[in-house]
């Protein structure tokens, strides 16, 4: 599964960062892996429905006062469901 473009490690990244995308990579690809999904795995909607559970799902690594309200709006309004759907219109054409 191509998860470059949901995780981006960029080459000027220290260990703590690198180990926090490869950390969300494993994430995303329990989720994908999980049973509710195995009707769909192996689809498109698989993806884009298991990238959805995961970005609403997930638990911030910092603990802040607005980390809840940052990840809402990270959710809702900065889209970053619209790599997955890249990634799906690059896979069907």
């Amino acid at each position: 599964m191509k998860t470059d473009k949901c995780f981006v490690r960029n080459e000027g990244y220290v260990r703590p960062k690198i180990d926090n995308v490869e950390k969300r990579k494993a994430d995303f690809r329990r989720v994908y892996n999980n049973d509710d999904n195995g009707s769909h795995r192996g689809s498109i909607w698989g993806m884009i429905n298991s990238y959805s559970d995961y970005i609403t799902h997930y638990t911030p690594e910092r603990k802040t006062e607005t980390a809840l309200e940052t990840q809402f709006v990270k959710t809702a309004l900065k889209t970053p469901i619209n790599n997955v759907i890249e990634i799906a219109e690059s896979i069907i054409g």
